[in-house]
């Protein structure tokens, strides 16, 4: 007798499939919502326009 080749469980690799995987989503406001990475992405922008001689990065001087 020979074997039965062996088909695979098409249920069983979908739901493998990383789309299917269990993730948590971060809140876009509120708690949790802070996300350090995209605070810091662009810091080298910002420091230079804070530090040039135009002043401030939103083009707004401080009254004095």
């Amino acid at each position: 007798m020979s074997k039965k080749a062996a088909r695979p469980n098409k249920a069983k690799s979908i739901a493998a499939q990383p789309l299917f995987r269990c993730r948590q989503e971060r809140p876009g406001k509120g708690k949790g919502s802070y996300r350090r990475q995209a605070s810091q992405q662009n810091w080298e922008a910002f420091f230079m326009a804070c530090h040039s001689p135009g002043g401030h990065p939103s083009g707004r001087r401080k009254r004095r």
